[in-house]
């Protein structure tokens, strides 16, 4: 788990990851960026669906971009992420700058493909089962009581039409497969 902690720790200028990270290196690269926040992340993987992408955001990754960009694009990346920039593709900053503008909740992606609105305390406690954070360190993380994390993660189950907590804890992708 702590694989990714302690390669951000090791202070590179950038850490370039292949494909959506998983549950366990989620929470390993946040724990780790919260440490180190001056080391950028890249992942080169795909950007639908959404919530996958947004998850990796959230958890400090600081570029993104879809497997099929050439060398050059992936360098010139790096380059602008050892510069200090965040660099996304425009389909991800025009979806940020909607959220951002919406005032409403956060719009993810479905496992059946649709779309569902979640409301910001929904998204704080998905992005944290997706790091994997037990109910408990999450109820102490937010400062709330573990049933009320309860609720919330019955709530995404049912919204994400997911069968139990531990699918919510994969990415989409994955889920697709």
């Amino acid at each position: 788990m702590a694989l990714l902690a302690e390669a951000v720790a090791s202070k590179p200028a950038v850490m370039v990851l292949d494909g959506h990270p998983a549950a366990q290196e989620l929470r390993s690269l946040a724990q780790g960026l919260a440490a180190e926040p001056d080391v950028a992340v890249l992942v080169i993987g795909p950007l639908r669906p959404y919530i996958d992408v947004l998850v990796a955001l959230a958890s400090g990754v600081t570029g993104y971009l879809p497997p099929e960009v050439g060398p050059a694009v992936a360098a010139d990346t790096v380059s602008a992420l050892c510069a200090g920039e965040v660099v996304l593709p425009k389909e991800i900053l025009r979806l940020l700058g909607e959220l951002h503008t919406s005032g409403r909740g956060i719009t993810v992606d479905r496992a059946d493909g649709g779309l569902v609105e979640l409301t910001p305390r929904e998204w704080e406690v998905l992005v944290l089962v997706r790091q994997a954070y037990t109910t408990k360190e999450i109820a102490e993380r937010l400062v709330v009581a573990a049933v009320t994390v309860r609720t919330h993660v019955a709530a995404l189950v049912h919204k994400l039409g997911v069968d139990d907590r531990s699918m919510l804890a994969k990415p989409l992708t994955s889920r697709q497969s």
